[in-house]
């Protein structure tokens, strides 16, 4: 394009053009390979690209790991449409809290405990989701509350300060019933990842009850 062009006669397709023929041409200073290879590679390799969005969310759930210890933890949800890199975050985030091991001790600690939410909810369904994540033997007589107290004891034990939750919206694919589960872990602080339809049904005060959004979202949202 040359220099003297009036920018204002060009319209977005042919802008959209340009960009393509320029992000597709070797560059020398990128080992002759092209913009769009190296940007392609820079994603695969750590799957981040940094936005003020983006920013703002983890700031939040820093200082949510750095809340105080309480026998009630705030929470956080995070919601947005299908595609808006929501699971990005949540492993971004991970990944900067990765587990570790004190060899003095012989100790495992993980202040962040990451997991996503089944097809189909349900307490027990939960549970055994989240035993598993932890390494705990199959137990498959336990009822509900030990399944929960079993948790409750591995998770204190490797110093687990945050759940996150993706796909939260799953729950809203079960009954009623299944949608009011409550599971007591108000000694953690949780991170949920979900939907807008999720957070529309917390909004307007039907499923799933009050006391499932009461644990899932807690006190504060970010959309």
């Amino acid at each position: 394009m040359p220099r003297d062009t009036d920018l204002s006669a060009v319209n977005q397709p042919q802008l959209v053009a340009l960009a393509h023929h320029l992000n597709s041409l070797p560059r020398k200073c990128l080992g002759y390979r092209t913009p769009a290879e190296v940007f392609m590679a820079h994603l695969r390799d750590c799957g981040w690209v940094f936005y003020p969005r983006a920013k703002q969310a983890l700031d939040r759930l820093n200082r949510l790991l750095d809340h105080p210890r309480g026998t009630r933890m705030p929470s956080v949800a995070i919601y947005g449409d299908s595609g808006m890199r929501k699971t990005m975050i949540m492993k971004r985030f991970r990944d900067q809290h990765p587990p570790t091991f004190n060899s003095l001790t012989g100790t495992l600690r993980t202040p962040v405990l990451a997991m996503e939410m089944t097809s189909r909810p349900g307490e027990r369904r939960f549970y055994a989701e989240l035993l598993t994540l932890l390494g705990a033997p199959k137990r498959p007589r336990a009822d509900n509350a030990q399944m929960e107290q079993a948790a409750l004891r591995i998770m204190e034990a490797i110093g687990v300060q945050v759940l996150m939750i993706d796909e939260v919206h799953n729950i809203l694919a079960g009954t009623y019933r299944e949608q009011r589960m409550s599971p007591t872990l108000c000694v953690f602080s949780a991170i949920v990842f979900g939907s807008h339809s999720f957070a529309s049904a917390s909004t307007k005060r039907v499923k799933p009850s009050a006391a499932t959004c009461s644990w899932l979202a807690g006190s504060s949202n970010s959309r």
